[in-house]
């Protein structure tokens, strides 16, 4: 989410006369670059040593003092958590409103959060869904009139390397309980991999359990964990095939980020993002959720044929055009605009 936020904020201030102002509910660095010309606001308080009601009061005021200074021509929410914060912080400013939901479409955010946002939903002036099985569900869930399907923007790197990729599996993204890294460490133990090795880059509250299933691999297996990385090109560019092992997603910009570079992927086809990006057989494999056994056995397919690998790899990256960071801003900002 913070990615995208700043992926856009950059392209907006690049290609666009707008001024960029960004309203933070976290007093926390900020990890992915932001251009010099856009305008930061953070909070003097610290969400997290706070009760969840002064926490509450608290960020209304700091965003609703900050809109006031700056009188904004529109505003642009991120996050299903926070998005029915900011419509109540802009209650009697006249301000176009737009909320960006961010995650799986079906996931409840808690009987709290999902009763301000069916409440507060219907007071923005538009609603962004990432997928159209996204847009579905939040027109019988919110009863708003527009809404607007943008995927999220995909970097496009100019840099190819079909050629010098090295016999790894690579896996990026947060070890959360939906994203199950553990069972493709199961999975890669009963591979026939050769010099063939596994990596994760991330880091999450569901590390462990990651590196409690590395305890039962075999003595020629090769796993490795890596914690969080800015750069991630470097990794998508050398390694050969992307596994994802998610079950739920808004829209998973790892997965496209590794198309967008060429990987030969592999997915669950859960139910929003990944159908998005992947055509099954054409550009990678999509497969039934909790399909281990075919899981493996796809995956398997890519580790032996070289040839399918490169043939996915260069699909995948002509797809991914389509997600161009440049187009997609393109796509929020007409949006937003529109008269």
């Amino acid at each position: 989410m913070e990615k995208v936020a700043s992926v856009l904020a950059n392209e907006f201030s690049h290609f666009f006369d707008t001024q960029i102002h960004v309203i933070t509910l976290s007093k926390q660095d900020i990890a992915f670059g932001l251009d010099s010309s856009i305008s930061i606001y953070q909070p003097d308080f610290n969400t997290s040593h706070i009760s969840f009601i002064s926490a509450l009061i608290k960020s209304i005021y700091h965003v609703r003092s900050w809109l006031n200074k700056i009188n904004p021509y529109c505003v642009i929410s991120f996050g299903d958590r926070y998005n029915s914060l900011i419509i109540l912080a802009s209650i009697g400013l006249s301000l176009k409103v737009f909320v960006s939901n961010r995650q799986n479409p079906l996931l409840s955010n808690g009987f709290f959060i999902d009763l301000m946002n069916k409440v507060f939903y219907p007071f923005a002036t538009g609603i962004v869904a990432q997928t159209e099985k996204a847009r579905c569900i939040f027109l019988n869930k919110y009863r708003h009139r527009n809404i607007e399907v943008i995927p999220n923007p995909i970097r496009f790197t100019q840099k190819n390397s079909y050629y010098f990729r090295k016999p790894i599996i690579l896996n990026v993204g947060r070890f959360a309980d939906s994203k199950n890294q553990f069972d493709l460490v199961h999975y890669f133990n009963k591979l026939e991999t050769d010099n063939w090795s596994l990596l994760f880059i991330g880091e999450g509250h569901k590390k462990h359990l990651t590196e409690l299933a590395l305890k039962a691999l075999k003595e020629d297996k090769k796993v490795e964990i890596k914690g969080f990385s800015k750069n991630l090109e470097e990794y998508y560019l050398s390694s050969s095939i992307f596994a994802f092992t998610s079950r739920s997603e808004g829209f998973p910009n790892a997965l496209g980020e590794a198309m967008a570079a060429g990987m030969a992927v592999i997915a669950y086809d859960c139910i929003a993002g990944p159908s998005d990006l992947i055509d099954n057989g054409i550009n990678g494999f999509l497969v039934p959720v909790d399909n281990d056994a075919m899981y493996i056995q796809k995956l398997q397919e890519l580790i032996n044929n070289k040839e399918l690998r490169e043939i996915f790899g260069r699909n995948a990256r002509e797809k991914m055009k389509r997600f161009d960071t440049t187009k997609i801003a393109k796509k929020f900002y007409n949006f937003m605009f529109a008269e």
